[in-house]
């Protein structure tokens, strides 16, 4: 697990920084985070916007290996010991098994990412196609991809605005590294 520490808020970029005034008059900032997040597919300027001020940041990582079918690496980083944004990765022989119902709660947003993208209040999905099934009792190649933010309803709007960039990247990563068409 690799943690960061809070930077001095002249230190940090007006882009990474969403400073908050408390009661008290402290100015709170993002703590420092590497420049690039989870196997180094996201920009840690882009996913900024989805965080919350905090004095430590910690990222922990599975390696991105989907050989067999329910293979799952995650990414997590947490803010101050909270998880702050996922990305996981779900290999799944069919394309069937792939539903999201559970998650998205209402009115999604379809976005034009690999295969039925979606985006919701807290997160996104999408999946890819690797190899397809012949048939129905013949299994295939498909990865889910899933983004999760851990930020409040009222932040709905924004999260909804950065989440299709993010998933974007995330696919052609996976795509990339998959060797996927």
């Amino acid at each position: 697990m690799l943690q960061f520490r809070k930077a001095a808020a002249a230190a940090v970029p007006v882009a990474l920084a969403s400073l908050l005034v408390g009661c008290s008059g402290e100015t709170k900032a993002l703590p420092e985070l590497p420049d690039r997040l989870c196997w180094d597919v996201f920009a840690a300027k882009s996913v900024a916007p989805l965080l919350p001020t905090g004095d430590e940041a910690a990222l922990r990582s599975r390696p991105f290996v989907l050989a067999r079918n329910l293979d799952m690496p995650s990414c997590t980083l947490d803010v101050d010991g909270r998880p702050s944004f996922q990305a996981t990765a779900i290999r799944r022989s069919y394309e069937r098994w792939i539903n999201w119902k559970s998650l998205v709660g209402p009115n999604p947003d379809s976005v034009g990412v690999g295969e039925k993208g979606l985006v919701w209040d807290n997160g996104a999905a999408s999946y890819i196609v690797c190899q397809p099934s012949k048939d129905l009792s013949t299994p295939g190649s498909y990865v889910e991809l899933r983004l999760t933010t851990f930020r409040s309803e009222s932040d709905a709007q924004e999260v909804r605005s950065v989440l299709p960039t993010l998933l974007k990247e995330f696919a052609a990563f996976a795509q990339r590294e998959l060797k996927c068409a």
